[in-house]
């Protein structure tokens, strides 16, 4: 063991990493300088069309490297993408991802990342959360599912019945990564986002399309551009019932209520990830891809 974590084997017999160390991280060469190390140290998780950079806060960069590589969710700071998870139990609301939030904090939560996951153990009086970020590799060249299964456990170990809500939300902030800290008025294109929803089918979706005054800027769809003028949209398929979706362009929240009697558990599943195609059978399909086997990531604990 070290001060940054220790490692050990999840249940596959794979090796995965405990990170017990603080965050924000900082350390110091001999002479007094900062190491110029992220803050927030993040593990790669990913297949051949999917790269998901999960931090120790619990955030996440959902970046695509298929037609440029770009971000998905891109965050306020270069290298970092917007998510927020949060649950409340009897009234007192708690943040479950962010450097202000339990993840941070290494006595109420355990931060564990191993080959295709990353979990979030949380203690809170009376509630015990469990966070699942999983991916499934790629079996072969040009395969895999553009999409990560989030699976999240919510246990009464209390003497009473808890009302609990869980929120969800992921960001929808295209961005190619050598723009990323080039302001908005000097992007050589213009991105507008577009919200919508299916209830009955448990979807939502935030579509992306390219603007720009030039008109040889924005080829079609098959042709060789430095530019990304075909970005994917961002959808999130519910696998539970009584998800209610709400957004806009800016992102997809989801939201979910419920009461657990004393040693009851619930499971709330979902699917985050993009698509090159528009039409919903394409969304089906991504998904349909992430179910089929059990793969390194699938719901895998440490323990």
């Amino acid at each position: 063991m070290n001060n940054l974590g220790h490692w050990s084997s999840d249940r596959a017999g794979l090796p995965c990493f405990e990170y017990t160390g603080k965050i924000p991280y900082s350390v110091k060469l001999k002479n007094g300088e900062d190491v110029k190390l992220p803050q927030d140290p993040w593990f790669l998780l990913g297949n051949y069309r999917f790269t998901l950079f999960t931090h120790v806060s619990g955030e996440y960069e959902l970046i695509s490297g298929q037609r440029s590589w770009a971000r998905i969710n891109q965050g306020s700071r270069p290298n970092s993408g917007v998510n927020l998870s949060e649950i409340s139990a009897d009234g007192n609301t708690y943040a479950l991802t962010g450097m202000d939030s339990l993840a941070a904090d290494r006595e109420k939560c355990r931060r564990i990342f191993g080959c295709g996951f990353a979990n979030y153990r949380y203690k809170i009086d009376g509630v015990l959360v469990n966070r699942n970020l999983s991916v499934k590799p790629s079996t072969q060249v040009d395969n895999g599912a553009s999409a990560f299964l989030l699976t999240v456990t919510v246990k009464n170990t209390g003497e009473r019945p808890v009302e609990c809500a869980y929120r969800e939300y992921v960001g929808a902030n295209f961005k190619p990564i050598q723009f990323q800290t080039v302001p908005k008025e000097w992007l050589p294109l213009k991105y507008t986002n577009q919200y919508s929803e299916n209830i009955s089918e448990g979807w939502a979706r935030v579509t992306v399309t390219a603007h720009s005054d030039d008109p040889l800027l924005v080829p079609h769809r098959e042709a060789m551009s430095k530019q990304d003028s075909f970005p994917p949209l961002l959808f999130v398929k519910s696998l539970s019932e009584n998800i209610v979706f709400s957004g806009d362009g800016s992102g997809i929240k989801e939201e979910t209520s419920f009461t657990l009697v004393p040693g009851e558990e619930k499971t709330i599943g979902m699917i985050i990830g993009y698509s090159f195609e528009y039409g919903p059978s394409a969304q089906q399909r991504i998904c349909a891809e992430l179910a089929q086997g059990k793969g390194a990531g699938a719901s895998l604990a440490c323990i």
